[in-house]
């Protein structure tokens, strides 16, 4: 198929995952000045702005997530775009800005707009992007049954320590 080889050739161009990568930082920078205590009531606010640009990178990222699907295929074949596990998280962020954008745009959809908390996970797309990053987050996740057990040693102490605390200084300070 035609277009199947230009998003081959596409998706293999050397310019590609820079301009992915560059896009990827505009949005976690357009992540950092969104604050609720913008005010969206005046005409040209950062607000507005800020909105028309997460509609664009949206956008862009869909149309990043189609070519390598049409390139690579879904998700039945050994190289399939789902088959790797950071595509799964890009294709579960991907689901997540459109399904924000559509809690935005309809009334209806307005509980779904919790999800935008889930934009903070973008720039965990950069990471997909680099080996040395993605061994280290591998390496943590494997770590973490390791250090939920010397998480739980250290809350045992504490609580032993703050009954020992409470006990010896009940009403000793006599303040709030």
């Amino acid at each position: 198929n035609p277009v199947r080889r230009w998003c081959v050739r596409a998706i293999k161009q050397p310019w590609w995952d820079p301009v992915v990568i560059t896009a990827i930082l505009a949005s976690s920078f357009c992540l950092v000045l969104d604050s609720p205590r913008l005010d969206p009531e005046s005409d040209r606010s950062l607000v507005h702005l800020l909105k028309q640009m997460d509609i664009a990178f949206t956008v862009l990222f869909f149309i990043e997530m189609s070519t390598k699907i049409i390139a690579l295929g879904f998700a039945w074949s050994e190289s399939a775009y789902l088959s790797s596990p950071w595509n799964q998280v890009d294709f579960v962020l991907m689901v997540v800005m459109i399904l924000v954008l559509l809690a935005e745009a309809m009334p209806q959809l307005q509980s779904l707009r919790i999800l935008r908390v889930a934009r903070v996970l973008r720039p965990l797309r950069l990471v997909s992007r680099n080996a040395g990053m993605r061994l280290i987050i591998t390496s943590l996740f494997k770590a973490m049954p390791a250090v939920a057990n010397v998480f739980g040693v250290i809350l045992c102490l504490q609580v032993v320590f703050a009954i020992v605390g409470m006990q010896l200084f009940s009403g000793t300070i006599a303040s709030c």
